[in-house]
């Protein structure tokens, strides 16, 4: 739709009902300039150039006036003009992204992580499109995939990923002439800021516990040693048989977070558990779908726990006449809280539930670190144990509940 654009005009513009609508302007000295609307009433100046009808955004409004956005979009169409924008960039953001974790990512402890995060939720819907040609609307589908299946907190996680990439590639050192004029993700909405201090209830521990056994293996026997353990879900992911020694599990410094090696006294419970994992010809690792790698696939196996849980709690408050139990948002990392929650519960020191979880922070970090790896074993070793006997005779006292299927 094209407007004679006006700062009256612009201020008195009118947001759709759902989507977005464009404004051109109707100067035809500066053709492709205008205002992008959306249903929420945001307001941003943009340029749409070329054969390929790509848009920039210029800023928001009233962040930048209409003044200041003519300006801008003048000196944009220069440069396109001195540049020779006839040749229309042809990489797509799949190969952008294969760069980027080549020149980027594999120097970062987490690159795993975000290739993950990426092959799952952004290549399926981005990876064949031109990477010019990604707005922020194909972003925010992107992200409301992820919230749709309610996984809050991978949505933030995923848009800084993305933002991050977009950055990258507007650097014409990385892309060349392949390289971004704007970041499609800048403009996303960061969405609902995710708790850092969730700790389930000993009801809803017990409830994961049943709900595991819809995951079957490898997932069951994982999450247990995570509620048992207190460690991290990548390091007993990766947990390696070479790694375990009777009731000793040591956690190579390659292999934690923190670069500290770590051992991690396992109770009978834990080793009970560790039995039941079967020896995968040649393969070191207790979990692992591919003989070869870590075990992949917890947002699908997080997301069916949940169901597994949610359905455990129902069928506990209707067998005991209580209103309906809704299982809050949670992560699997909220378990170390818990732990850690458990143990300062039983009077259990600081210093040696941060020793138990592997923490640097606090009384034992700096260089004193170094050092300490046996500090406080025995008082580690009691600590897990009365967590595990803990956790036991509550799933104990709440045995046989179903998990409906």
């Amino acid at each position: 739709m094209k407007v004679r654009l006006t700062d009256i005009a612009v201020r008195n513009l009118k947001p759709p009902l759902k989507g977005q609508a464009t404004y051109l302007d109707a100067d035809a000295n500066l053709p492709g300039f205008g205002v992008r609307v959306t249903a929420k009433g945001v307001k941003s100046f943009v340029l749409v150039h070329g054969a390929q009808r790509t848009r920039e955004t210029l800023g928001r409004y009233p962040t930048i006036t209409l003044q200041q956005a003519r300006q801008a979009a003048r000196t944009r169409l220069s440069e396109l003009t001195l540049s020779g924008y006839q040749r229309t960039p042809k990489l797509t953001f799949a190969e952008a992204f294969a760069r980027y974790e080549q020149a980027h990512l594999v120097h970062l402890r987490s690159g795993d992580q975000v290739k993950r995060a990426i092959a799952n939720d952004a290549i399926p819907l981005l990876g064949r499109k031109l990477l010019h040609e990604i707005t922020d609307e194909d972003v925010s589908d992107v992200l409301n995939r992820i919230r749709e299946r309610g996984s809050e907190y991978q949505r933030t996680n995923t848009r800084a990923y993305l933002r991050t990439f977009f950055s990258w590639c507007m650097r014409v050192d990385n892309l060349g002439s392949d390289r971004l004029k704007a970041n499609p993700a800048a403009e996303t909405s960061r969405g609902k800021s995710v708790s850092r201090d969730r700790v389930l209830s000993d009801l809803e521990l017990v409830a994961v516990w049943y709900g595991t056994e819809a995951l079957g293996w490898p997932f069951m026997p994982l999450i247990r040693l995570l509620v048992l353990s207190g460690q991290r879900r990548d390091e007993v992911g990766g947990i390696e048989w070479p790694e375990l020694h009777d009731s000793i599990w040591t956690i190579p410094a390659a292999r934690a977070k923190n670069n500290q090696i770590h051992d991690v006294p396992l109770p009978p419970e834990a080793q009970v558990i560790i039995a039941t994992v079967p020896h995968l010809n040649s393969c070191s690792l207790l979990f692992s779908t591919t003989g070869t790698t870590p075990v992949s696939g917890f947002s699908k196996a997080k997301a069916k726990l949940d169901a597994a849980t949610q359905a455990w709690l129902d069928a506990y408050a209707e067998k005991h006449g209580r209103r309906r139990i809704i299982l809050a948002p949670w992560r699997l990392h909220d378990l170390r809280r818990n732990v850690s929650t458990g143990l300062a519960r039983m009077g259990y020191p600081q210093h040696v539930v941060e020793k138990l979880l592997n923490h640097r922070s606090g009384v034992t970090s700096g260089i004193a670190g170094v050092y300490n790896r046996y500090r406080y074993w025995e008082e580690r070793k009691q600590a897990l144990a009365a967590w595990t006997a803990h956790v036991t005779s509550l799933v104990a006292a709440h045995a046989p509940e179903p998990v409906s299927s």
